[in-house]
């Protein structure tokens, strides 16, 4: 038996067996006298034969929520945790007072149906589901339920998100059309691809003008060095330190960029885009006109900064769409000739 703290964590939780069980359970305290006192409580019911190992077998979504999120707090992104709780707003209605045992496959047929109804795309759907199945994944893990009741649920077809990307008169309109504070973030993330938390957040530390290398401070998948182009570094430089450590700042707090959708649509709008496009599609319309323009996808692997080729092997489509292309232009009839590669 013992107290602990798990790294990272603001709570002290306990770790006791009963009849050859393992149980692990929060103080929900960050004193370690509150969890030394719960594991002597449950010590105290174990040895009088009260203990009641029901109460972790029998949770509802609902008790072992807040569990799960408090856990995500030390493991998780502040962003990722808010998109969470937007899942959580559309899921609870279907299992907050369920146990997390009966979580079944129907209810997730039957909660993939409505939202479906609502208009939801399937992208959506499968993102919110994912997070109920990953829920429920950490309760076998810290054996509050035996098996995860979703483990065979599958996830719907979602529409090729990588053919979401620019054509080269479209990237020259949205970075003409946008407006003064969005033009040198828009400009930096379409020619380095770099994410747009990276490029939203970039640092002057991390810029190397001399050497044209930004070396980021954090990085998702740990590659740090990434090329300056000229064109970033030329827009980089018209703008003022103003004694912030932040490259593109909102002049009235200082800080980095919060929301910038707005004047991303009013950019979009202007320049004639009118299909589905965000800015962290600008990443992937990096990537997909660099192998549409014949960039083996191990450079674009190093570009994009993956870990595993198989990550950038999902663009590998537009390569072979483009040589298609090519192939279907040989010799093609125009006229009285005949359009070849020279012999």
């Amino acid at each position: 038996m013992a107290v602990y703290r798990p790294k990272k964590s603001r709570y002290y939780w306990i770790d006791f067996y009963y009849k050859g069980q393992r149980y692990r359970e929060s103080s929900g305290s960050k004193r370690k006298r509150d969890a030394e006192q719960l594991l002597a409580r449950r010590k105290y019911e174990i040895s009088q034969s009260t203990f009641n190992p029901s109460r972790y077998q029998d949770l509802t979504f609902s008790e072992f929520l807040p569990q799960y999120m408090d856990w995500a707090k030390d493991h998780k992104k502040p962003s990722t945790i808010k998109r969470n709780r937007q899942f959580i707003k559309h899921l609870e209605p279907y299992v907050a007072g369920r146990l997390l045992k009966d979580i079944t496959l129907a209810i997730a047929e039957d909660y993939k149906n409505d939202r479906k109804r609502q208009g939801a795309s399937n992208a959506t759907i499968n993102r919110e589901r994912s997070f109920l199945k990953a829920v429920l994944n950490k309760a076998v893990k810290w054996d509050v339920i035996e098996k995860n009741p979703l483990e065979h649920m599958e996830s719907l077809p979602e529409s090729h998100l990588f053919s979401r990307y620019l054509t080269v008169n479209e990237t020259l309109a949205l970075i003409d059309a946008s407006e003064g504070h969005l033009r040198p973030l828009i400009v930096t993330s379409i020619y380095t691809g770099l994410r747009w938390g990276n490029v939203r957040k970039l640092r002057w530390t991390e810029l190397d003008f001399e050497n044209s290398i930004i070396n980021l401070e954090h990085s998702k998948n740990d590659e740090k060095l990434y090329p300056l182009p000229e064109r970033v570094k030329s827009e980089i430089m018209k703008l003022s330190r103003n004694g912030s450590p932040y490259v593109f700042i909102n002049p009235d707090t200082g800080n980095p960029w919060q929301d910038l959708r707005k004047a991303f649509r009013r950019a979009k709008e202007k320049a004639g885009i009118n299909r589905p496009f965000r800015v962290h599609d600008l990443r992937h319309s990096f990537a997909s006109n660099l192998v549409m323009d014949g960039y083996d996808l191990k450079t674009v692997q190093e570009l994009l900064g993956h870990r595993n080729i198989s990550t950038t092997l999902r663009y590998s489509h537009l390569s072979m769409l483009h040589k298609k292309t090519a192939v279907d232009s040989l010799f093609r009839k125009d006229g009285h000739t005949f359009h070849h590669t020279s012999q």
